[in-house]
């Protein structure tokens, strides 16, 4: 869900020129489509997300993009030592993605983790929606600040 509501925060913000996509740390969703639920959900807010496919992320993607966020620590604990394989000078930035959202940014990693919904029901959809729409407005601002003024690499 975060991947089309940031999309549409940066295209609403007139940022076309930055690449964003989703990876899965595992395979174990490789080759599936949204589930219906996080569909539905988007789709009540007018986005449509029925052309995702889960994609597990590679090594050789991480050393080409310049902000990877994390949607829960333990995606973020399995990116460090990835990240770690690249060139410093390579290097994305590792952050949560609730790290941009005001009311948990001055937390600790550890506490900035995005409820899972996939064992709820309709309900902990929406709620995953609530937690994850505070982020985009001050994401939108860094990649115009940090990102979108020189390009992708």
């Amino acid at each position: 869900m975060a991947e089309y509501m940031l999309k549409g925060a940066l295209a609403d913000a007139g940022i076309l020129e930055v690449e964003l996509f989703s990876r899965a740390t595992t395979d174990g969703e490789v080759g599936n489509g949204i589930d219906p639920r996080a569909a539905n959900t988007l789709r009540a807010h007018g986005i449509d997300a029925s052309e995702h496919v889960a994609t597990q992320i590679a090594q050789n993607e991480l050393g080409q993009v310049d902000l990877v966020l994390a949607m829960d620590t333990d995606h973020f604990e399995f990116l460090v030592p990835h990240l770690a394989e690249i060139d410093q000078n390579e290097r994305p930035q590792l952050r949560m993605f609730r790290s941009f959202d005001p009311a948990v940014a001055n937390e600790p990693h550890e506490t900035q983790g995005v409820y899972d919904p996939w064992y709820g029901d309709a309900g902990d959809f929406r709620e995953t929606w609530k937690m994850v729409s505070a982020s985009p407005p001050a994401l939108v601002d860094y990649v115009r600040s940090n990102i979108a003024s020189r390009g992708n690499r």
